[in-house]
Formats: structure tokens, C-alpha cells, sequence
């Protein structure tokens, strides 16, 4: 509370008119003036005034049911005024103000923002081991996260976006995360999360100085798993990865081996599996776990490099799609049923294709401009429910084509052929 000198000459109203009334120190009559509510100044014929409260004392009621205060007259005690001219001891402080206002911060709480190297000190020190919103890294000119966050082992997402300097990424402890968003890093080379089990998304995108993925442990990536234009990453090893909802690698030019022998399934909204791009120097991948793909088998794309793609345990895949190929042969031993179409197209390179099991095509079929392809077999092929056709695959007998369409029990709705090879067949 601020004190005005004014207190010192206020006194309760009552005890004011006993001691002194409306009369002045020499005896004559002063002149009694109304300044404001429950305050009178008199004023004597010798020059003097004296100001009074006209307030009548607080009753015992009002002073418990929180009515008007005891009068300024009753000094404080001394331990309890502030100096005059210094700030109130009841005002808030400058953290109190901002706690007031919703903006004290808890490190560990919703969303979490680094920019700088002191607001990674302050995260780390806190000691969060879960993030419920999203980690973002969002600092063009920190090189390093050190210390690392060595408690942190959950995390709503982790957004590492546009940082240039940032070298290295590691999270030691982190579990789960449901999103994982490192794009345009422009000068990292290494991300280490050796205890990362479950995920998500995960999207590691135009990182052109990265060689090094370290997540050994990865076992569920419910959502997409995308590399895309990392062209500086040579190997990629998801040792005991068992299922993901897509998986794409587009235009990782340096990229040359990719093991994931545990994958069994990729049934995600989309539930992709795709090899496009330039990955020209990915000549081959095995993938011998895999027996579902609830989307597209989707393999080219220009300078493709995939020579090889073996795929002995796959059973049911929605639609294939082969389109400006690298690959020379393609057979998928155990394929009993495309959901939609088939489609292969453009492949210059194509000698042979063999579906031996496959028996049912839910949707169109076509095989177009495969210019070496030579050799097709589909022997158990009975279904096929929308439209046939085979053009100017100029290597490939048109007496083979015709068994293959004379042989279905359902479909075609329509049969085309044309520019393919003349001969006669066993």
C-alpha cells in the first residue's frame, strides 16, 4: 500500500468534531467546506485549515461481512508500509504477472519449441520423459543438441524442419513418437534413435548431406515410411521392422541397399509400396517377410535402377504397377490375387514376368510397349474382370497372349491385342 502525507492529518469523523468541532484555535468560528464524498476541510480566520474523514467507524457487522475498511486514521504497523514513492508490496511480480496471464511455461507440457542452444539446455535440464504435443527444431543456426535429452522416451512429434547448421540428431531414449518429420536439414549427416520402437509417420525428406539412419529397434510404423531425395544415404537397415501402412523410396541417388527382412505387412490407408524416382544406384531388394501390400506395388520411374525385386512370400496385393522399369525379370512365386489391375508398361528392359499362382485380377489387365518382354506366364489365371489387352509388346508371340485370354472361365469385359510377336507356340 502507498501512503500519502495526507494520512496524517485524517482522523476517524466522530473523535474529529469532539475534539475540535467547527471552532479554530483562537476561538472564532471556522468555515466548514464540503471537498468530496465523507471529507470537510475547515478553514479559520487565521490562515490555518485542517482536512477531516466525515465517515462514520466501521461497525463489527460491516467489518465482518467485508464492508468498509478500518479508517486511514489507524496507522499500519511499521513492517508493513512501504516506503513513500516505492512500488506496493502487494503488487504482483513480473512472474507472477505472467503466470496470471497463462504464460508461464511448463518444458514438459503441449508443444515444446527449440531455437536456440539455451532453450535445449532449459528442455533437457527439465527432465522430460514425455512430450504430449510436438518437438520442434526449429534452429537455422544450432549446430549441436547437446547435452542430450537422455530421460526423453515419448513424444506426440518430432519436427526437425529447415535447420542448416544442425549436424547430428540423436534422442537416446526415445520409445514411441507418433510422427517423425526431418526435412530440408541441409548439412545433417547422422539421425540416432537406437531405442525407437514404435511410430507413426515417418518422413525423412531432402536431407542432402544424411548417411546415416540408426534405428535398429523400429518394429510398427503404422503410417507412411518415406526417404525422399537423401542423396547422400547409402544403406538403410530396419532389422526388425514388422509392418508399416506405406513405404516409398523416391530418388535417393546414392542409395544401394535396403534391408528390412522382418516386413510381413504394409496395409496403411494407402498401403503403398513404392520404388520410383532415380534410385539409380538400388539395383536390387529383397523383401522375403512380405506377404501383403493392401495398396499399390508401384516400381520405375525415370533413371530407375532396380534391376531385382524378390517378393517370394507375397500373397494378395490391391494393384501392380510397372511402369519405366529397370527390371529385367519379375516373378511373384506365391501372388494369388490382385484386388484391382494390373498394369505394365514401358519396361525396356523386361525379358520375362511369371505370375505361376495367381488366378484372380478383380479389375484390368494390361501389358503395353514392353519392348523385350518375351516370355509371360500366368498359368492358373482364370479371372480377370475388367478389360485384356496386350500392345506392341514386340517380342512377346501373340499365340501366348490369345492362351492366356482363352483360358479364363470369368472375363474379360473386352479383349485387345496388337503389334506383338508372330510365331507359332509349343
Amino acid at each position: 500500500m502507498r501512503l500519502s502525507l495526507a494520512v496524517l492529518f485524517l482522523f476517524a469523523g466522530a473523535p474529529f468534531a469532539a475534539a475540535c468541532g467547527s471552532t479554530c484555535k483562537d476561538g472564532s468560528g471556522g468555515t466548514v467546506v464540503n471537498t468530496g464524498p465523507n471529507t470537510q476541510r475547515i478553514s479559520c480566520s487565521d490562515g490555518t485549515s485542517v482536512t477531516s474523514n466525515t465517515q462514520p467507524p466501521e461497525t463489527p457487522s460491516q467489518r465482518d461481512s467485508g464492508g468498509p475498511q478500518a479508517d486511514a486514521s489507524v496507522p499500519e504497523p511499521a513492517d508493513a508500509q512501504a516506503p513513500l514513492g516505492d512500488a506496493d508490496a502487494s503488487e504482483p511480480t513480473d512472474a507472477q504477472e505472467v503466470a496470471a496471464d497463462g504464460g508461464a511455461t511448463d518444458p514438459c507440457s503441449g508443444s515444446v519449441t527449440i531455437r536456440t542452444s539455451q532453450d535445449w539446455e532449459i528442455f533437457v535440464q527439465a527432465g522430460c520423459t514425455t512430450i504430449s504435443g510436438q518437438l520442434s527444431i526449429d534452429a537455422p543456426d544450432l549446430p549441436t543438441l547437446t547435452p542430450p535429452a537422455t530421460a526423453l522416451t515419448s513424444i506426440g512429434s518430432l519436427s526437425v524442419v529447415g535447420n542448416a547448421t544442425l549436424t547430428a540428431l540423436s534422442l537416446p531414449a526415445l520409445a514411441t513418437a507418433g510422427d517423425l518429420s526431418l526435412t530440408g536439414n541441409d548439412a545433417l549427416t547422422g539421425l540416432d534413435l537406437p531405442l525407437l520402437a514404435t511410430v507413426g509417420t515417418t518422413r525423412i525428406i531432402s536431407n542432402p548431406a544424411l548417411t546415416s539412419v540408426n534405428m535398429p529397434l523400429l518394429k510398427v510404423n503404422t503410417g507412411p515410411l518415406l526417404f525422399d531425395s537423401d542423396t547422400a544415404l547409402t544403406t538403410l537397415s530396419l532389422p526388425i521392422l514388422a509392418t508399416a501402412g506405406t513405404v516409398y523410396f523416391n530418388t535417393n541417388t546414392a542409395l544401394t541397399s535396403v534391408n528390412m527382412p522382418e516386413l510381413a505387412t504394409i496395409t496403411g490407408d494407402h498401403g503403398d509400396l513404392g520404388i520410383t524416382g532415380s534410385n539409380v544406384a538400388l539395383t536390387s531388394l529383397s523383401l522375403p517377410a512380405l506377404t501383403t501390400i493392401s495398396g499399390v506395388l508401384k516400381i520405375g520411374g525415370d533413371d530407375a535402377g532396380l534391376i531385382s525385386l524378390d517378393l517370394p512370400a507375397l500373397t494378395t496385393v490391391t494393384e501392380i504397377e510397372i511402369v519405366h522399369s529397370a527390371l529385367t525379370t519379375l516373378t511373384l512365386p506365391a501372388l494369388a490375387m490382385s484386388k484391382s489391375q494390373v498394369y505394365v508398361g514401358d519396361n525396356y528392359a523386361l525379358t520375362g514376368l511369371s505370375f505361376p499362382a495367381l488366378t484372380t485380377i478383380r479389375s484390368q489387365a494390361n501389358f503395353l510397349h514392353n519392348t523385350a518382354l518375351a516370355t509371360l506366364a500366368m498359368p492358373v489365371l482364370t479371372e480377370v474382370d475388367g478389360q485384356l489387352t496386350f500392345f506392341n509388346n514386340i517380342a512377346l508371340k501373340q499365340c501366348v497372349v490369345d492362351t492366356i485370354h482363352d483360358q479364363l472361365t470369368t472375363g474379360p469385359s473386352s479383349y485387345a491385342s496388337g503389334g506383338n510377336a508372330t510365331g507359332t507356340c509349343p
